[in-house]
């Protein structure tokens, strides 16, 4: 298990690279869009509109994001008063040490895949959020890749806490992955009706949470499409 400081310096130094990178991407929005942005034009989209999925499925999201965003910042501050030595052996499991530091090295790639995702979609918004009329489709960065950067990002992240910490009360994040599967599909649903052939040819050649191996003819595809739509 590793120790106090090592914990400390490891879940807060991405902390504080975060809070001062987030705030600089919000405010970048919309000055410039990154490359594979596409804007929607659809001037019959409702301002009213419903944010896509259900109660429960947005549910899941927040609750898989809260557990695991909860337990670092409970070991954050166990570490801060010097109680992580005295955690009992039945809620932190001892896990080697290779697999503690395969934790942190895979929370500090989440940051960094985390802030490509915010960086590629300018108008990322929370879950209960409706779609805004003029959206835009981000098929850059990340969503080059799949098409739900985060929520696969949401997923990884309970391993690397438990490895790091091994916490094991965090893998109960997983009963929110439900909730995350739901809200893709529709959201997907409602980005297929707002870029109609646009958004199915990128949803062709890319994997919703998975890479495809064989996407550069999509690629290609999606990029006469985009041309001819705009």
């Amino acid at each position: 298990m590793l120790g106090r400081f090592e914990l400390l310096f490891s879940l807060l130094v991405p902390w504080i690279i975060a809070g001062v990178v987030y705030p600089l991407l919000r405010r970048r929005k919309h000055r410039k869009l990154p490359p594979g942005s596409y804007a929607s034009k659809n001037a019959k989209a409702r301002t009213d509109e419903e944010a896509p999925g259900t109660r429960w499925s947005r549910l899941g999201v927040k609750f898989t994001y809260g557990v695991e965003n909860t337990m670092q910042l409970v070991v954050v501050v166990l570490c801060i008063f010097n109680l992580w030595s005295a955690v009992p052996w039945f809620i932190a499991l001892d896990l080697p040490i290779w697999l503690n530091w395969l934790g942190i090295f895979g929370l500090w790639f989440q940051y960094a895949w985390q802030i490509a995702t915010l960086a590629y979609n300018v108008n990322f918004i929370d879950a209960k959020e409706p779609m805004k009329p003029q959206h835009v489709l981000a098929t850059g960065g990340p969503y080059r890749l799949v098409r739900h950067p985060m929520y696969i990002n949401y997923v990884v992240v309970t391993f690397f806490v438990f490895f790091a910490t091994g916490i094991w009360v965090v893998l109960f994040a997983a009963l929110g992955w439900v909730g995350l599967i739901r809200q893709a599909e529709a959201e997907e649903e409602a980005l297929e009706k707002r870029f109609g052939k646009i958004y199915t040819t990128y949803a062709a050649r890319t994997g919703r949470f998975f890479p495809r191996l064989r996407h550069q003819r999509g690629s290609a595809l999606l990029e006469r499409v985009t041309k001819t739509s705009t």
